[in-house]
């Protein structure tokens, strides 16, 4: 995509833990934000931003793209059911074209809710060609985007929760080459839009030797590690069957606790874990929407918070969410939080925005983004809160977290190229995108009609 010099006229600058700006004009030039002040210019794609709201693009830091065409199938589940009834039978079915066009469709609805980057974890048919097709949708979208590659053993637990044989098709020696491949082919490319970060899925799925493996891998690229944390209480017992030890103490015992380490979910977290978690420097990214679907329980946000550490927002799924609305996950994390310990002022509007935006760029390991500043990288939303469910906007920033939706997303800038402009799509045709999925999910309904 053709990156060209724009100017954001008369913006309205909201960015994590600095003053509301008025007035001003951003100047991007080269991808890079180059100016931003009162001062006017005419040169480049003008974009006129009055009485709208710049903000840093979201980061949406967990999700699963090719579950797009899950959509609506794994309510009312319990977590085994889910998988068994609702995932499983699904992935089955799906081929390289179907995860290409689940993807893209997924990627679409994400930059409606103004998510600018997300982290995709991939889980299933992910040799080479699966992430160079993954690795195309990226290109085709401009999204930016970490392929977190998943990696499953065959272990008791694997066995006990009937985990397909398919799902499973390497062993450890396999598992840790393929993904140093995937590495060294698409670490860093489209200009620096895409990374890759290493997942095995969960625990309960591993073995010490592919933890300690990866472990290796992360240290001789500079990867991150991306992994399903105590997602609830079977995990925790899961592990403790498997290993002897809780989850957040086998990850410390094997050294894998570190700032490169993501802990997905992390719900069922004792205080010794919580304390681990923040001393090591590790991450926590929270699905408040997923997490309730699946009624896997309330993540401790605000203790994690209060003990300083890095709490980055996740939508999860579609499997197991129906939905990548960012708004909805904004709204929830501190909600979630208010009603379970009574208390207002648990997790505030600010606290919120900057998960969303400044912590989700750190958990990427771009200190150029999730901010907007001079220097910055142009990832950055326009949000026009002129909208029925958005006015009056006394409070800006709380209006975006509490009440805002993807219809007040007006443009989406990523890389300092305009990928959403009047809330067209500019170099992706929706409409064709949508009646590809269309073929795929027919075939797909087909074949579940058929069994």
């Amino acid at each position: 995509m053709k990156r060209e010099k724009i100017l954001l006229k008369g913006c309205r600058v909201i960015t994590p833990g600095k003053p509301l700006q008025k007035g001003v004009n951003i100047e991007i030039t080269d991808g890079v934000i180059s100016d931003i002040s009162e001062k006017s210019s005419s040169k480049g794609h003008v974009i006129d931003c009055s009485r709208k709201y710049v903000i840093p693009g979201f980061v949406n830091a967990h999700a699963h793209c090719y579950q797009n065409v899950m959509r609506g199938l794994g309510s009312d589940l319990h977590f085994i059911n889910w998988l068994t009834s609702a995932k499983y039978p699904i992935c089955e079915i799906m081929d390289e074209k179907d995860i290409y066009i689940s993807t893209i469709i997924a990627h679409l609805e994400m930059m409606r809710s103004g998510i600018t980057a997300v982290i995709d974890n991939f889980d299933f048919k992910n040799d080479l060609n699966g992430v160079r097709t993954l690795a195309q949708a990226c290109r085709d979208s401009g999204i930016r985007a970490v392929i977190a590659r998943g990696m499953r053993m065959r272990t008791e637990i694997a066995e006990r929760w009937k985990v397909p044989d398919w799902l499973i098709p390497n062993d450890e020696k396999t598992e840790i080459n393929i993904s140093d491949q995937v590495i060294r082919e698409f670490d860093g490319k489209l200009e620096g839009r895409l990374r890759i970060s290493l997942s095995p899925t969960a625990l309960y799925y591993s073995t010490k030797v592919l933890l300690r493996k990866c472990k290796e891998l992360s240290e001789k690229y500079g990867v991150n590690l991306h992994i399903h944390v105590a997602e609830g209480e079977n995990s925790q017992k899961a592990c403790i069957e498997l290993f002897g030890k809780r989850e957040v103490e086998l990850l410390d015992e094997l050294g894998l606790l570190d700032r490169r380490f993501q802990a997905v979910h992390a719900i069922d977290l004792s205080r010794e874990e919580i304390e681990l978690i923040s001393q090591r420097g590790s991450t926590v990214i929270h699905n408040p929407t997923s997490n309730m679907y699946l009624a896997s329980g309330v993540a401790p946000v605000s203790e994690l918070v209060r003990k300083q550490v890095k709490v980055a927002l996740g939508t999860d799924g579609a499997a197991s969410n129906d939905s990548y609305n960012f708004f909805e996950t904004m709204k929830m994390t501190s909600l979630l939080q208010k009603v379970v310990l009574r208390d207002p002022q648990a997790i505030s509007a600010e606290q919120v925005f900057e998960m969303a935006t400044l912590n989700g760029a750190e958990i990427l390991s771009d200190e150029r983004i999730g901010r907007v500043e001079p220097g910055c990288r142009a990832d950055l939303a326009v949000i026009d809160l002129n909208k029925v469910s958005t006015l009056p906007d006394y409070r800006p920033l709380n209006n975006i977290v509490y009440s805002g939706s993807p219809v007040n997303v007006e443009h989406v800038i990523i890389d300092g190229v305009p990928v959403i402009v009047d809330r067209e799509f500019v170099s992706i045709d929706e409409h064709d995108s949508i009646e590809a999925f269309k073929e795929t999910m027919e075939k797909i309904e087909s074949k579940i009609e058929s069994r």
